[in-house]
């Protein structure tokens, strides 16, 4: 039996293409209106705060969880630290936080991946152990001319 391009990839889908198109649209608007409340919830958050890393962290890994994100980057600039996402095998801006706090965000991953945080002119990897967890969190930084950077 010969099939049509649209019907093998119907029959891949599990559905029509109208169907799969109207998905995958769903999905790429949900995952507009996380990463929006995300850079609200980040932009609210007190960055003079000591906490203010730990909370950073520990929503961006939240969020990373939720998503089922493959990759966090997080890219020091002239003008704060960049944060983008992995989803899908597509990089999605979050947006540009705090100047001032980029060193204190890397360290609280430094600190939770078990990485020297004096050390930021070397290249270092690391993995956040967390026994009740089932994902792998690995940290890479890398020092650039803003400041070390993180995957």
């Amino acid at each position: 039996m010969l099939r049509s391009p649209k019907q093998r990839t119907a029959t891949i889908l599990g559905s029509d293409q109208e169907t799969a198109t109207a998905n995958s649209a769903e999905t790429a608007n949900d995952l507009l209106q996380m990463v929006d409340q995300l850079d609200h919830e980040i932009r609210a958050l007190p960055n003079k705060s000591p906490a203010y890393p730990t909370e950073v962290v520990n929503r961006l890994l939240e969020f990373a969880a939720l998503v089922g994100t493959s990759d966090m980057h997080l890219q020091p600039t002239p003008s704060g630290l960049d944060i983008r996402f992995r989803h899908d095998g597509v990089l999605h801006p979050i947006g540009v936080y705090a100047e001032g706090a980029n060193a204190s965000i890397i360290s609280r991953l430094k600190v939770l991946s078990n990485l020297l945080t004096y050390q930021n002119d070397i290249p270092q990897e690391g993995r956040v152990a967390d026994p009740g967890e089932s994902a792998e969190v690995r940290v890479s930084t890398f020092p650039t001319l803003d400041g070390e950077r993180a995957v």
